[in-house]
């Protein structure tokens, strides 16, 4: 595989580069550059299997430079490695729509290069195997449909093999169907795709023109091609395939479909559907155009406010109230008829608060965090519930840690932890939690910090922070009422350290989660 390295810090990128020798004698790395400018000339000259390159890099970054290839070059090859940092959430999604293969969150290890390295790989051989079909017109119209579903509509050739395909029966109109299965229904063989579907439509009612069936495995699509009259309704028809596979691979997946205007026309009509699939969140039904065309979407205000709930109950280890928060949240997104690409941009904003919170609270957790590629899952669902899911299983995940972690520690740790809990809002001291507890302060203070990690009086601080948080988004009390009932004689003195610890002071922090 020939790699180009674009990465604007010298050390990094002989790491990279160094590295990538060691892991394949058949990694050939032909080129590298300090920044997107030269990344453009480098690319564009060895033409690799693969770019890595980071996001953020002078004169142009990666992204911008991405984009500038594309742009050149409608045919351009090369996957792309993108990797980057938690403080990065807001190019994930950036990103994800540039089509990226892999994205990475620094700093990388070397089992998460091999496996993104190795599926790349996968993904190259499954394109050429594609690209050395027989491009004789003798190609079977499945595989040409095929074809075109790999190219993602853009390949005219093989739509004109197609038509020619069928020039006696000029005179059908024909329907073009697409089912996506959801990132974690298990992945079947792509011949048991075709063959089962095969299998459910292979009656005598369709005639001499029976519907063509392809299957792109690396998009996990399937596509059909049918004859409108005698499918019937083209919805009822999708919808029955669409229950079918559902029930046959144990999951969920989105259909949809469109009537085309002459065979010449597959091509945009599959980037058509294929592009708005994403209706399904707001539907959640089979999706065509006279259904969307329908829809006047509502202005979408992101809740900020139920961000902010569900941040403070992972930092404060509620679980309990959180997953309630975020049962909320999700019902805001259902409780009125929005763009399906706000519904995806709050979940994405969403998860990458999630993921922040975790890693700037529970720093034990990042490894596991990492390894379970959750915006790129995210961002590929296209049903609510199974967003919700992955982020219910990732917080249970952490709780369950959490749990585990605190069940672990001394027991004069966990009671001093529910003395704090319930007495947060006296006046705390070391000595007053060190005499409950029978023991030295000293002894506390160090056992303490050996067993949680945190100074115990900086713990007291951040917990006592984030309940005044809770009194002050509920609107009901002034500001001097909430620093008494959190343990602050002194509003001052707690506004002094409420903004030492958010960055903000206690007013402007209500202005920004209205």
């Amino acid at each position: 595989m020939r790699i180009v390295v674009v990465e604007d810090e010298l050390r990094t990128r002989r790491s990279i580069i160094k590295l990538l020798t060691k892991l394949n004698p058949d990694y050939r790395v032909v080129g590298e550059a300090e920044d997107g400018a030269a990344g453009l000339t480098v690319i564009e000259q060895t033409a690799p299997d693969l770019v890595i390159t980071d996001i953020k890099m002078p004169n142009i970054d990666g992204l911008e430079m991405i984009k500038t290839l594309k742009l050149r070059n409608a045919d351009l090859r090369s996957k792309f490695l993108i990797l980057s940092g938690y403080a990065e959430f807001e190019y994930a999604q950036q990103a994800l729509k540039l089509g990226l293969v892999e994205y990475l969150l620094k700093p990388i290890t070397v089992p998460e290069l091999i496996a993104s390295l190795q599926s790349i790989e996968r993904m190259l051989a499954k394109e050429q195997e594609a690209a050395g079909m027989l491009a004789a017109r003798s190609e079977p119209p499945e595989k040409l449909l095929g074809k075109i579903m790999m190219d993602q509509g853009n390949s005219p050739a093989d739509i004109g093999k197609l038509a020619q395909h069928f020039e006696q029966v000029a005179a059908v109109r024909w329907s073009l169907g697409l089912i996506r299965f959801e990132p974690d229904v298990p992945e079947p063989e792509q011949e048991d795709w075709v063959a089962e579907l095969t299998r459910l439509i292979g009656d005598d009612s369709w005639g001499e023109l029976r519907p063509l069936l392809a299957a792109n495995k690396p998009r996990r699509e399937l596509a059909l091609l049918f004859p409108q009259q005698a499918a019937g309704s083209g919805a009822s028809f999708m919808g029955k395939l669409r229950s079918h596979c559902a029930d046959h691979w144990s999951g969920e997946v989105v259909a949809g479909y469109a009537e085309l205007d002459g065979l010449e026309t597959i091509g945009r009509t599959y980037l058509w559907i294929s592009a708005n699939l994403k209706w399904n969140l707001v539907l959640e039904d089979i999706v065509f155009q006279e259904k969307v065309a329908l829809f006047k979407p509502e202005q979408f205000i992101y809740p900020t406010e139920m961000e902010i709930k569900i941040t403070q109950r992972i930092a404060t280890l509620n679980f309990g109230d959180l997953f309630d928060e975020l049962e909320q949240f999700f019902g805001r997104l259902k409780a009125r008829l929005f763009h399906p690409d706000d519904l995806r941009e709050a979940v994405t904003r969403l998860t990458g608060a999630v993921l922040y919170a975790i890693q700037r609270e529970r720093a034990e957790m990042n490894d596991q965090v990492k390894n379970t590629l959750i915006i790129s899952r995210m961002d590929q669902c296209l049903w609510l519930g199974n967003k919700r899911k992955i982020l219910e299983d990732l917080l249970r995940q952490v709780a369950g840690e959490c749990s585990r972690k605190v069940s672990q520690y001394n027991l004069v740790i966990r009671k001093t932890l529910k003395i704090i809990e319930k007495e947060y809002h006296l006046d705390l001291s070391l000595e007053y939690l060190a005499g409950k507890l029978h023991i030295t302060p000293e002894y506390l203070s160090a056992l303490f910090a050996r067993e949680t990690g945190k100074n115990l009086i900086a713990y007291l601080t951040e917990y006592r922070i984030e309940k005044s948080k809770d009194l002050l988004l509920s609107r009901q009390y002034k500001i001097y009422e909430i620093a008494k009932m959190v343990g602050y004689s002194d509003v001052k003195y707690y506004c002094k350290v409420f903004k030492k610890i958010t960055g903000h002071s206690a007013g402007d922090y209500l202005k920004l989660s209205c």
